[in-house]
């Protein structure tokens, strides 16, 4: 992970959202706007670990184990599924 700070960030599902698990992947409801977002099994995961209180390189980290794939991998698609629920509205920053 670059950024300490970033790294060690938790989020929660945002009140306005709806989630469920499809096999290996999820679908995300937008309540306000009613838009679906489709989750891959990497997403889900990420989707999943970020509601169970677990900061984001906690993430990385366990799908690090669950995952074939480096390390650095992980660490950059983790980085880059939580900026974009972020940027979309789904997720926000635990208090």
């Amino acid at each position: 992970m670059q950024k300490k700070d970033s790294a060690e960030q938790r989020f929660k599902r945002a009140a306005h959202t709806a989630f469920r698990r499809i096999e290996d992947e999820g679908v995300v409801l937008d309540l306000r706007s009613s838009a679906y977002y489709s989750l891959n099994e990497t997403a889900r995961a990420v989707w999943e670990g970020l509601n169970a209180g677990l900061s984001v390189a906690a993430v990385a980290e366990k799908l690090s184990s669950e995952f074939d794939e480096t390390p650095a991998k992980i660490e950059g698609d983790v980085v880059a599924i939580v900026a974009q629920l972020s940027k979309d509205g789904l997720i926000e920053p635990r208090s």
